[in-house]
């Protein structure tokens, strides 16, 4: 598994763009002149209408600040309705890693992931197919994963949409994205995650504004009883209500803030 394409390769690249941390530095990075390699083609923003407003914000600044890189949003419908619709017996889901509790209330699991394939790396590969690109046409995707988070890399099912890591082989960690984006005047970007994310961290829910955090419990209310699932069904970990959880920061319930990890691959970079 190479981490980067020769530099003799041909194939156009694309961003792969989460609007989190990693992926905007590297479109930075990239639209800065200040990674090796050819200038990407575009960067693509795969939209599941479901992102905490600080994504969106984020998304915004960078199509305003990033000069040679053309930002493209595309998107496989709303995740949240498709939530909503499925609870109702109107639709099939790609299920997110939702939490199941069995009926003996004790024994718990999660659902597969099927999200972000279906949100997230289908739209983009749909937009390159419908641009000419494809077996005939390959390309190289370009991911925003970091060295201290390269247990995330994973090859290309895909064999003309291969993908490759510019952070990694430049030596690159979260920490020093973070220094490199704050040296060049940029705001740091939120963790890019959809509001009812299953892989949300305590931390990760105080993130979120009291609208988004009520809006969660009011999707994760409605799920509860999913068609043709044995057990109840829950966006948080612990197998509860969002309603009977604390999701306030540690700043808002007057304690000292102590970081922690989320999700990563596709959706959070």
């Amino acid at each position: 598994m190479e981490i980067m394409p020769p530099a003799n390769d041909t194939r156009p690249q694309f961003v792969s763009l989460g609007a989190g941390v990693q992926s905007s530095a590297l479109l930075l990075m990239l639209d800065a002149g200040e990674l090796p390699g050819p200038l990407p083609a575009a960067a693509l923003f795969a939209d599941t209408g479901w992102e905490p407003a600080a994504v969106y914000e984020q998304l915004s600044y960078l199509e305003r600040t990033v000069k040679r890189i053309p930002i493209h949003r595309v998107n496989a419908g709303n995740i949240r309705q498709q939530l909503l619709d499925h609870a109702a017996g109107r639709a099939r889901f790609a299920s997110p890693p939702l939490y199941v509790q069995a009926p003996n209330g004790v024994d718990s699991g999660q659902l597969r992931r099927q999200c972000t394939r279906e949100f997230k790396i289908d739209p983009m590969r749909r937009w390159l197919r419908s641009r000419g690109y494809g077996p005939k046409r390959p390309v190289v995707q370009l991911l925003g994963i970091t060295r201290d988070e390269s247990e995330r890399m994973s090859p290309s099912r895909v064999k003309w949409a291969a993908v490759a890591w510019p952070l990694i082989a430049a030596g690159l960690t979260r920490a020093s994205c973070l220094a490199w984006l704050k040296e060049h005047g940029h705001p740091e970007p939120p963790k890019s995650a959809c509001i009812g994310c299953p892989f949300r961290s305590r931390f990760g829910w105080s993130t979120l504004t009291p609208a988004e955090r009520s809006d969660g419990i009011q999707v994760d209310a409605a799920i509860r009883h999913l068609p043709k699932m044995r057990g109840d069904v829950y966006l948080h970990r612990d197998c509860r209500p969002l309603s009977e959880i604390d999701l306030r920061s540690p700043e808002e319930r007057g304690q000292l803030s102590v970081l922690d990890g989320e999700c990563g691959g596709w959706c959070e970079a």
